[in-house]
Parts: C-alpha cells; sequence; structure tokens
C-alpha cells in the first residue's frame, strides 16, 4: 500500500486482536476491533482516533506501537473523500469540544445493541468510541444522522475498498 493514496476521511481499521477487548468486540460486532480517522498533516498522514481517550498520531508512530492486530486502510465513501475541507471543519469542531474527548466504554453496549438488536441511538448524543467518532465526522460531512450507532465492522462495510497496511 502506498501512503500517498490516503485521503483525509479514510478509516485506519484493524482485526485479529489477541487482547481481550478486541476479541470482545470482534465477537459481538464483526471482524473489526477498531476504526480511527486519516486526516493529513504537512502531507504525510495521521491518525485521529478514540484510543482510551481521544488522541492525533502520525501513521508511522501509530505503525510503530505494534501490537497483535493486523491494521488496515479503508477507503472512505467516495463522498467523503471529495469533500475533505468539510472533513476537516468536522474534526476541528470535535477537537474544540474536549468534553467528548474521554472514551465511553459503557457505549459499547450500545453499538452492540444497535449493531444486533437494532436499537436507535444519535450518535452525537452518545459519548465516543472509536466507532462513533468516525461516524460523527461522517455525519457532519454528509449534513445528516445515523440513527443507529456503527461498530468499525459497520465503518468497514461503507468503505470502498479495504486493504491490509504492510
Amino acid at each position: 500500500m502506498n501512503t500517498s493514496q490516503i485521503s483525509t476521511g479514510d478509516v485506519i481499521l484493524f482485526r485479529g486482536g489477541s487482547n481481550i477487548a478486541s476479541e470482545v468486540i470482534e465477537a459481538f460486532t464483526g471482524p473489526y476491533c477498531h476504526v480511527g480517522m486519516f486526516f493529513l498533516k504537512d502531507g504525510q498522514p495521521w491518525v485521529a482516533e478514540m484510543y482510551n481517550d481521544y488522541r492525533e498520531i502520525s501513521l508511522a508512530d501509530r505503525l510503530a506501537e505494534g501490537g497483535t492486530s493486523t491494521p488496515c486502510w479503508g477507503m472512505a465513501p467516495a463522498i467523503i473523500r471529495e469533500q475533505t475541507q468539510a472533513v476537516n471543519a468536522a474534526m476541528d469542531a470535535f477537537r474544540s469540544d474536549a468534553a467528548d474527548h474521554k472514551y465511553n466504554y459503557g457505549a459499547l453496549v450500545e453499538v452492540w445493541a444497535s449493531d444486533k438488536l437494532g436499537a436507535h441511538y444519535d450518535a452525537n448524543e452518545t459519548r465516543p468510541v472509536c466507532s462513533v467518532f468516525v461516524q460523527r465526522i461522517w455525519a457532519a460531512v454528509l449534513q445528516g444522522d445515523f440513527t443507529s450507532l456503527y461498530s468499525p465492522s459497520d465503518i468497514a462495510n461503507l468503505c470502498q475498498s479495504v486493504t491490509p497496511i504492510t
């Protein structure tokens, strides 16, 4: 994979984790256990993610952290990739609201209930986990709301393609 193909709004997905949290998420929602969003900083790919709490880290540093999960690049839907200014504006709005920067483990149950039981939740009213963060940014770009919460695997299914990062 050539990192020059990454666009702001694309996602980084992780699958095959062997820690207990990854295994539980994958068992309940599908093959992906985590998702973050790419943005470009000085022409280089960075990752914004809810990883314990909100953080931004260069792709190189994120990959250097290692781990047991396989990282993958998810090419966002064309409508997201075509609106990088809107993605950046939505990310700036999220960055400026520190109230949502704390990871909400309780929301994992809501994501599961939404994914498996069809329960309806407003992503903007749910304190975020990784997939809800991406969902909020994409919803802001699309100027619409999702009626359910998405898991990392749901986000992967919306991508044009998903390719392992080697």
